[in-house]
């Protein structure tokens, strides 16, 4: 549905039509409410549609695991449940270890998953070529899931949209909210350009765009925009069947059409925002201690960014995240070296996405303390594709029922950043 049909009223309104939304407007749909979903552009077109694709439960902070291991068990049903090919390949995920002094790290994680029902298991030299033949390297060990899969982003994202239309969600795409509107405490209502939508329920998943819409209500959500570059190449003649790999300097999965996707490990950008540097101090541990991990840049996005505010204009537009050559050829050069074949098959496409990134890489799942009705799922750091059937899950109990009953969210809780004891992360978690 368009702009042109939408509703005077609503029993919840979601913002933002990625894959969290849409999974959210489906958990709503099957607990009885006509979610309306909306949506400035169109359905999965940033983050959900350009992400690596890698669908994990392996590697997690410990309080996204009982999370996760919910939601790989939705993607292991999804395409018979949609009736949509969405590239699922249940191939396991596998992390290369390259120093001795890095394995108790990736053992220490394995004995942590395992607690929580997790497959996991490290894997000696001779069992990685088992995994990778023909794949050149040297390696002293991996860390290995079996049950974690991949799929193709996009198609997953339009999968989770159709169930959720089928329960009875609408979506309207080219709408952009410009307000949430609160009375005495409680949401009564979204604005957009056309007209004003009452519901007593709204769920802000839109992605690095949530702190703009939380801001005008006194809501501090502290959210980097975190550009990721993410490659493919044509078809690898003869590459077999393989996981979805983690090594030092490259992160690569086989497509359904045998060509790989690919990009640098460990490697983003930073783009100078107006908007960010309000909470640019609650990532300065963050950055400090990555600082081989971030790039910081000012450039055409600032001033973009930049031109809106001083402009005055709705500041939700999205553009084309510009791609990282450098680290685009990095990457290549990085997989050719464990599969020399690649060489003879060019990169066919580039794209950049924009991470919605917290201090502490865990995402915000919770009410808004102080406006009932108001919910946030946003600052996923990445990890938001996998964790998309059970996060829409949780944030549907948290719109309904004020609590999540099947899992603890207090490691997600927006009030979290204004705890005095509150530290953020000083790591990146793979």
């Amino acid at each position: 549905m368009d702009a042109q049909s939408l509703p005077r009223t609503a029993d919840a309104v979601v913002i933002g039509g990625g894959i969290t939304g849409c999974a959210t407007a489906l958990a709503l749909a099957r607990r009885g409410l006509r979610p309306v979903v909306l949506e400035k552009s169109a359905i999965g077109a940033e983050q959900s549609s350009r992400n690596w694709g890698f669908v994990r439960q392996q590697g997690r902070d410990e309080a996204e695991i009982p999370l996760m291991v919910d939601a790989n068990a939705v993607w292991a049903a999804l395409e018979e449940e949609s009736g949509r090919d969405i590239g699922w390949r249940q191939r396991g995920n596998l992390q290369l270890v390259r120093t001795a002094d890095a394995l108790p790290r990736y053992e220490e994680w394995v004995r942590r998953g395992r607690a929580h029902g997790v497959p996991a298991r490290m894997l000696q030299p001779s069992q990685i070529k088992e995994l990778l033949p023909g794949a050149q390297g040297r390696w002293v060990g991996a860390m290995y899931t079996p049950n974690d899969g991949q799929a193709e982003p996009a198609l997953a994202t339009l999968a989770i949209h159709d169930l959720a239309c089928r329960a009875g969600a609408s979506f309207h795409t080219g709408v952009t909210v410009t307000s949430v509107l609160v009375r005495e405490g409680r949401v009564v209502g979204v604005t957009t350009p056309s007209q004003m939508i009452a519901t007593p329920v709204v769920i802000v998943a839109a992605g690095v765009w949530t702190r703009r819409i939380l801001t005008p209500l006194g809501v501090d959500l502290p959210l980097q925009w975190v550009r990721s570059t993410v490659a493919e190449t044509a078809p690898v003649e003869g590459l077999p069947d393989i996981p979805a790999v983690w090594d030092a300097n490259v992160a690569f999965r086989k497509t359904t059409g045998g060509g790989l996707v690919f990009a640098a490990s460990g490697k983003t950008d930073i783009d100078a925002m107006v908007s960010a540097i309000n909470n640019l101090g609650s990532f300065t541990p963050l950055l400090v201690r990555n600082l081989k991990t971030f790039g910081v840049h000012v450039g055409s996005p600032a001033v973009r960014d930049l031109t809106t505010h001083l402009g005055r204009r709705h500041r939700f537009d999205g553009w084309e995240p510009p791609v990282n050559r450098r680290n685009v050829r990095r990457s290549y050069a990085a997989l050719t070296s464990i599969y020399p074949q690649v060489a003879e098959a060019p990169v066919v496409r580039t794209w950049a996405g924009y991470i919605d990134g917290t201090p502490d890489n865990l995402p915000v799942l919770s009410t808004v303390p102080g406006i009932s009705g108001l919910v946030v799922g946003a600052g996923f750091s990445g990890h938001g594709f996998g964790l998309a059937p059970a996060s829409g899950h949780v944030l549907a109990e948290l719109a309904v029922d004020g609590t999540s009953t099947r899992h603890d969210v207090k490691a997600f809780a927006l009030d979290r950043f204004a705890d005095p004891t509150y530290r953020p992360s000083i790591t990146i978690v793979h």
